[in-house]
């Protein structure tokens, strides 16, 4: 086994999250400096969100990302850089691994103690979860084979749902 370096030319701040496209020749980061996307070749920017962002991602199955910036969630386009929409308009949210996607559905933990599903594609809030003792919640994963999410706040707690039962 090797690790490869690769400096990514001109990104002159602190990184604080990545991911890589599921075609394993791009990588997005994000910072203070914005988010870009990043060729892993040659570690050359190809794209870049002015924004600064704490967390970024990749939708599944589509050319577009995801980056935490000003208390919301929004979608943009890699092709032409557009904004798409938000996800969480009213919430700070916060983007996990890329396993807070399952088929059509997004789910984002947010600092105002709730969890949200939204649509993948439309961005619309399905459903909110929201427990009065849950505080800031920090991070946020789910199983890919039984889809049982679990997250964790700042105060401590582990919140453990299954969202197949009933």
């Amino acid at each position: 086994k090797q690790w490869y370096q690769r400096r990514v030319r001109g990104y002159n701040g602190r990184m604080f999250s990545c991911a890589m496209a599921e075609d394993s020749r791009r990588a997005v980061i994000g910072g203070h400096n914005g988010a870009w996307i990043v060729d892993l070749e040659t570690g050359s920017k190809l794209s870049e969100f002015s924004q600064g962002c704490m967390s970024v991602g990749w939708v599944p199955g589509c050319n577009d990302v995801i980056l935490d910036h000003e208390g919301k969630t929004v979608r943009n386009s890699v092709e032409d850089g557009s904004y798409l929409f938000s996800y969480a308009p009213n919430a700070r949210s916060q983007i996990a691994e890329s396993g807070i996607f399952s088929d059509n559905f997004y789910l984002t933990a947010c600092e105002d103690g709730s969890l949200r599903i939204y649509d993948k594609d439309s961005g619309d809030c399905l459903y909110t979860f929201y427990d009065h003792r849950a505080q800031e919640f920090t991070c946020i994963a789910r199983s890919s084979s039984s889809g049982m999410v679990v997250a964790g706040n700042k105060s401590g707690m582990l919140y453990i749902l299954d969202p197949t039962a009933k």
